[in-house]
């Protein structure tokens, strides 16, 4: 989730209901009425109140604190001191700067943080979150032991989509914890198992640093994202050849919609064209590489959020992926500018312009097939706009993403935005 991405209480209050099936009753609290209640009742603070809810953290106010240590590239130099000021706070009380909680009326003993207790074999207790509306939002814990201390992070798959997302994360933490890492730190996968009917998967937590220097953001992890590239290198191809290509050329197919399909194969058909025959280089990429999916500490990157892990595709699709994104979240997520993200990206990359243009092109066919098959799942009216916009930078990829127009780029891998 990117930081700053609303919550609705309701849909926090829905979730906490199934994450605490046993509870007689669940609902807000706020001032004099939040310390009341029964002696089996828990509560969680609202951060920062309930008309504006962000995260859900625990009442123990060494784990409050904890809770709200949750730093990445992207933040806002704003945002940290905010972070900062409320985590401090709340280490000497978790009461008076949070208005609002959630009180979860007892009996709490079946619940998903109890199960979590017996999978780490120590009483925990946990935040919670969920993300905006969109296809793949999910329940996130991050859970804390008796003295406060984060020992793990939690996402939960409760529905076919996010399920199939956090199976897949669990997958890919299984192939890239077999990796030595020189650049990258990585979660380790503690767990995975279904509570009732939910599939939950527990990792390690990373320990972000809160200062990521000034303009973090904007400084592209080059060195990191070549290590993962690098680590499932598998030669050289034309792009026509690709794995990542046969699952586009697939993925066609599965478009319901007449329109949308027929737009999505007329793209296809206009890279196949001019970069099919193009030889890349084929590795692997994260996915979702991002300033908010990563954070830097002692000259390493940490990065979290693999649900989109994929081998056998050109080598540069990560770098592409993060200009086009730090890029849109500024400036809005338009054609120009997305197609302004990927030529400043691929500018930077070292295979020539040839097939430079081919990884950007690439990139577009992936995103615009990845946006296409969320926009007809559940919750796709959250992602049905920004498909259109992927798909319309597709079809003008041939001249757009070969030109690599308006890139400014410094030798340190920082762009200009």
């Amino acid at each position: 989730m990117a930081d700053g991405d609303p919550i609705t209480m309701n849909a926090l209050l829905q979730t906490v209901e199934r994450l605490w099936p046993a509870a007689r009753d669940v609902s807000v609290v706020s001032g004099r009425g939040a310390g009341a209640g029964g002696s089996d009742d828990q509560h969680l603070l609202v951060v920062p109140d309930a008309t504006s809810v962000r995260l859900l953290v625990p009442e123990q106010r060494r784990a409050a604190a904890a809770a709200m240590r949750r730093y990445s590239a992207a933040i806002s130099t704003r945002e940290l001191v905010q972070r900062l000021l409320l985590g401090g706070a709340l280490r000497m009380t978790a009461r008076w700067p949070l208005p609002d909680r959630v009180r979860i009326s007892g009996p709490t003993g079946d619940s998903l943080q109890s199960h979590l207790g017996d999978v780490l074999g120590e009483h925990v207790t946990v935040s919670l979150g969920i993300g905006s509306i969109r296809a793949n939002r999910k329940p996130v814990l991050g859970v804390f032991d008796r003295r406060g201390r984060a020992v793990a992070f939690v996402k939960v798959g409760d529905s076919p989509v996010s399920t199939a997302h956090v199976r897949g994360e669990a997958g890919a933490l299984t192939t890239v914890g077999e990796r030595t890492w020189r650049m990258l730190e990585v979660p380790e996968l503690l767990y995975t198992g279904t509570w009732h009917g939910m599939f939950v998967l527990v990792m390690s937590t990373l320990a972000a640093t809160a200062w990521q220097g000034r303009n973090s953001q904007w400084r592209v992890p080059d060195e990191a994202m070549a290590e993962l590239a690098g680590a499932f290198d598998d030669g050289k191809m034309t792009l026509a050849e690709t794995p990542m290509w046969r699952k586009c050329i697939a993925a066609v197919d599965r478009i319901g919609d007449d329109s949308a399909r027929g737009r999505l194969a007329t793209g296809l058909n206009g890279v196949a064209e001019r970069h099919g025959s193009c030889r890349v280089s084929v590795g692997a990429w994260h996915g979702d590489f991002t300033p908010w999916n990563m954070a830097r500490r002692r000259g390493r990157v940490q990065l979290w959020d693999w649900e989109r892990f994929e081998t056998g595709v050109p080598v540069g699709l990560d770098r592409v992926h993060y200009v086009v994104h730090t890029l849109t979240r500024n400036r809005g997520f338009t054609a120009t500018t997305v197609l302004d993200g990927v030529g400043r990206a691929t500018s930077g990359l070292p295979g020539g312009p040839s097939a430079n243009a081919a990884v950007g092109a690439a990139y577009l066919a992936s995103l615009s097939c990845r946006y296409l098959a969320a926009a007809e799942g559940e919750g796709g009216e959250a992602i049905a706009d920004h498909a259109s916009v992927v798909v319309e930078a597709l079809m003008e990829a041939g001249g757009r993403v070969a030109s690599n127009g308006g890139a400014r780029w410094s030798l340190r891998g920082t762009f200009d935005g």
